[in-house]
């Protein structure tokens, strides 16, 4: 008895230093690892569901993409899922309401990208279309579109299959395919001034960057805030070409016309890959986020983060690298850091699918990691401030595919659980 003792007691040890060694330090307002608060799932789930492809929030409420899937052989429709905070605080909770298209959309990847501001939600497709669904005066339920924006066949006839966002009254839309060269480019739609949204067949504004490259496939992720627009894209850089990330600013007259970027954002590392990983924008506009979870185009790691902070002058004319560039220190197997981030005030969050490796090459546990500003600013590093984990994992759910955040709300999702069955769900985490 006493040798099974101490071996119990050295195993006990050997487990709590394994802990410490994966959470790192802590910042004040964060466990070193930390479960949810809350489980955001869909009543009509099922395998191929994909809920969590996509995730967003705003205010109480939290939006979640299920694109499903279309083969030869299975047909699950899309769907977007409606969350709403009780007065009690997030709990354990399905859907308070189910977005769907009234068109083919919902058999074509309807949910891939969802985004919200207020009252309004924005959905995309694998078609040329935007969805957009007002909430009703007595709240959020069941229903089809209340729009669709669309773009003419004429032209670049852009997809508006990319990354979507909307804040206030302007929603943006990514294009990285089109119907002449896949150059890349962003649409922007405002808000009628009479009427609220109601279906339109052309944008306000389109953004490119100048000099667009035949296939760059710019803009694969976007992300706005007040009067500042950011995407990924590629930019001739020499004789080669780099990903970097554009930033546009809205003129003094809005969004009316065509424009190329203020300022180009690039980084250090070379031959980075933002389009794998998503951008974000601070909600102040002064800080901008992409990730690059595949850096070198060879899956290899280390993937990475860079943020770039305004200069004084501000953004007009920057053409800059990063201020800061973040890992998780992992140069041994490629943990997809940086697929999804998300910046809400002091704080980043980056997902990262395979942060944990249970079997090399087979099996993975994902996280999200949050690091929190320095005093003296943003600087690079390796050591994160906290971990965010699911209680009931299993592995490849792909926990830390989408992420979002507001103030102490952050969400993470996984759309491949449970045991890659492709069912979904999302996770609430609060301060």
């Amino acid at each position: 008895m006493p040798g099974k003792t101490l071996s119990f007691c050295v195993l006990l040890l050997l487990a709590q230093f394994a802990v410490a060694q994966f959470a790192k330090p802590t910042s004040p307002r964060r466990l070193p690892s930390e479960l949810q608060t809350a489980e955001l799932t869909a009543s009509d789930g099922q395998p191929g569901s994909y809920v969590g492809t996509s995730v967003a929030i705003s205010g109480s409420t939290v939006v979640v993409g299920a694109p499903g899937v279309r083969s030869d052989s299975e047909v699950v429709p899309g769907a977007v899922y409606v969350y709403v905070k009780p007065s009690t605080g997030w709990e354990n909770m399905t859907q308070l309401a189910k977005l769907t298209a009234s068109d083919s959309g919902a058999n074509d990847g309807f949910g891939n990208r969802v985004a919200i501001s207020g009252n309004v939600i924005v959905v995309n497709s694998n078609l040329p279309e935007l969805y957009v669904f007002v909430e009703p005066e007595g709240g959020w339920t069941d229903m089809t579109e209340t729009a669709i924006l669309t773009v003419p066949s004429v032209g670049l006839d852009p997809c508006l299959c990319g990354g979507v966002a909307i804040d206030g009254d302007t929603i943006v839309v990514g294009s990285p395919l089109d119907g002449i060269g896949n150059y890349g480019s962003i649409e922007v739609f405002a808000k009628p001034t009479k009427g609220g949204w109601q279906s339109a067949s052309e944008p306000s504004a389109v953004l490119m960057e100048a000099g667009a490259l035949y296939e760059s496939q710019s803009f694969n992720t976007v992300a706005i805030s007040g009067k500042t627009i950011v995407g990924d894209g590629f930019a001739q850089n020499g004789t080669a070409g780099e990903y970097s990330v554009f930033l546009f600013t809205e003129p003094e007259t809005g969004w009316n016309g065509d424009y190329t970027p203020q300022a180009v954002l690039s980084s250090t590392q070379p031959l980075d890959y933002f389009r794998a990983g998503q951008v974000a924008v601070s909600e102040d506009g002064t800080t901008v986020v992409a990730g690059s979870p595949s850096p070198n185009l060879t899956f290899f790691p280390p993937g990475f983060v860079d943020v770039w902070v305004e200069p004084a002058s501000g953004w007009s004319g920057v053409n800059m690298t990063e201020t800061a560039q973040l890992s998780d220190g992992n140069t041994t197997f490629a943990d997809e850091f940086g697929i999804a981030t998300a910046i809400t005030g002091n704080e980043i969050i980056v997902g990262t699918p395979e942060a944990i490796q249970l079997k090399a090459g087979a099996a993975y546990r994902g996280a999200a990691y949050v690091y929190v500003k320095p005093a003296s600013g943003w600087a690079t590093t390796t050591e994160y401030n906290g971990t965010l984990l699911s209680s009931d994992w299993t592995a490849n759910d792909g926990f830390g595919s989408a992420v979002a955040a507001l103030g102490a709300t952050t969400v993470v999702t996984e759309p491949y659980g449970p045991k890659e069955q492709g069912v979904g769900s999302a996770y609430v985490y609060q301060k």
